[in-house]
């Protein structure tokens, strides 16, 4: 999961494999699915990164569930360049590991 800003407020997103597992996990939550990248309609086979982006009360809702109900390990990336940090020169945003989680054992 990433913590991103976006005009200053806090969202969460995830992609590859967990971009559809998450939703199908929390139906009753909103989610917004999209792909991300690849070339649509030019055949060259790139299809892209699935994504979804949810709120900070999803992301509550979702990490807790996970780690106490349903034993899954969490790992949170967060931007220190939404907080005047590093970012890769090329635009893109660098993300480094802020917390990790799983049952049993939760830390920063």
């Amino acid at each position: 999961i990433f913590q991103r800003l976006h005009t200053g407020k806090p969202y969460f997103s995830c992609h590859g494999p967990d971009a559809g597992l998450l939703p199908q996990l929390f139906s009753r939550l909103s989610f917004i699915q999209s792909v991300v990248g690849g070339s649509s309609g030019s055949g060259s086979g790139s299809e892209g990164l699935a994504s979804c982006a949810f709120s900070v009360g999803t992301y509550e809702e979702v990490v807790r569930e996970l780690l106490l109900s349903r034993g899954y390990s969490v790992q949170l990336y967060a931007s220190p360049a939404a907080e005047g940090g590093r970012s890769s020169g090329e635009g893109r945003t660098l993300f480094e590991l802020a917390k990790t989680g799983s049952p049993g054992h939760l830390r920063d």
